[in-house]
């Protein structure tokens, strides 16, 4: 019989795949959505006058477009994870390093028309902080557009720079590149010390649930207080938007975001009222 940890790995990979399938599930809405636009104007090509059409826009027409995908691939052993070397020696046995033993890497298809993408290094524990490789910081990942920083369905932080851009495509319907990713949903930069913290357990990100308000992040090295924070009238400091994991809602695994801004806001603030699970359950089910 598996022990705990391999318990932990088991559940950890399975995790992965959904999260895996969901990006995957929504790059290839896309894919198809442009095809669909492409046979339309190529067929809308064919019925014009085609000595009255420029070269240039012919060849960008019968251009394929490009099918983005993500592989999981393990990392090789003696290469430990970003996660593990950029927040420094631990001893704790903690549930991070037991599920650090695969990670998000570049590999090649070997089909034309496919593109493999290598999304940012990422905490395993806490997939919506990952590694800005061109500032050198860690930083939280919010919606740029609801605030949110986990899934509606299951409750799960958005799975790195992937699981955002995945997250924007269904619920929002706009595409976003993953560099665009980086630079306009980072809420706020993650300190080593904070990032040893979520490591070994003893910290653990709050779930943020979504605003219907449009929001503006400013950038990491700048206010950290972001425009969906104040829609919800929650004044935190960084150090607040981490909570202890022997809380008892984490420990139950049903984190209670109302009763947590409740429990942040004070009689003066005013709050918005934040869609259902329904109403987000609808929006995805229209891909």
């Amino acid at each position: 019989m598996a022990d705990g940890a391999n318990i932990r790995r088991i559940a950890n990979a399975l995790s992965q795949s959904v999260d895996l399938e969901d990006a995957v599930n929504a790059k290839l809405a896309v894919f198809l959505a442009d095809l669909a636009k492409q046979r339309k104007d190529l067929a809308a090509l064919l019925a014009s006058d085609l000595s009255s059409n420029n070269g240039a826009g012919l060849e960008k027409l019968l251009r394929m477009p490009e099918l983005v995908v993500y592989f999981q691939s393990h990392a090789d052993i003696a290469n430990e994870p970003r996660e593990r070397t950029a927040a420094g020696p631990t001893t704790q046995s903690s549930e991070s390093e037991l599920d650090s033993d695969t990670s998000w890497s570049e590999e090649l298809a070997g089909e034309e028309g496919i593109v493999i993408a290598d999304p940012n290094d990422y905490l395993s524990s806490c997939p919506c902080v990952v590694h800005d490789a061109e500032t050198d910081h860690w930083i939280e990942l919010r919606c740029v557009v609801c605030g949110t920083n986990h899934t509606h369905r299951r409750k799960k932080y958005l799975h790195s720079v992937p699981g955002m851009a995945s997250h924007i495509i269904q619920m929002h319907r706009q595409q976003m590149k993953h560099s665009d990713v980086v630079q306009r949903c980072s809420f706020r930069n993650v300190s080593e010390e904070e990032v040893d913290k979520i490591m070994s357990g003893e910290l653990r990100v709050a779930f943020v649930p979504p605003s219907e308000h449009t929001s503006f992040f400013p950038s990491p090295s700048g206010n950290h207080r972001s425009a969906a924070a104040c829609s919800f009238g929650i004044g935190i400091q960084g150090q607040q938007l981490c909570l202890d994991p022997d809380d008892e809602e984490l420990i139950d695994g049903d984190f209670d975001d109302k009763k947590f801004i409740d429990d942040n806001v004070s009689e003066d603030d005013s709050s918005d009222d934040e869609p259902d699970d329904q109403e987000c359950e609808d929006a995805m089910d229209l891909e």
